[in-house]
């Protein structure tokens, strides 16, 4: 559990783990039905201050520019900020 200086349990970590799960399981899924290997993929949620947190998805240039669209129309559906870099 993440905690505070003063030994509180830190919740927006908690949020921003749960963000990481879901975006991973999806683009996971996507770049499966799309038989590329999804060993390289990294998504990391970070604190943000213009939207609070933000969840980056780090892909290998590999991956073609209509399965990055698939992946950008399916985590934008979601309530966090989502960005793809390579």
């Amino acid at each position: 559990m993440p905690i505070t200086t003063i030994g509180k349990i830190f919740k927006p970590q908690l949020i921003w783990w749960e963000a990481e799960n879901v975006a991973k399981e999806k683009v996971s899924a996507l770049l499966l039905e799309h038989n590329i290997s999804s060993s390289e993929l990294d998504v990391k949620a970070d604190k943000d201050e213009k939207h609070g947190y933000i969840v980056t998805t780090t892909l290998n240039n590999s991956v073609p520019k209509n399965v990055i669209t698939e992946i950008e129309e399916k985590i934008g559906k979601f309530h966090f900020k989502h960005q793809i870099v390579y």
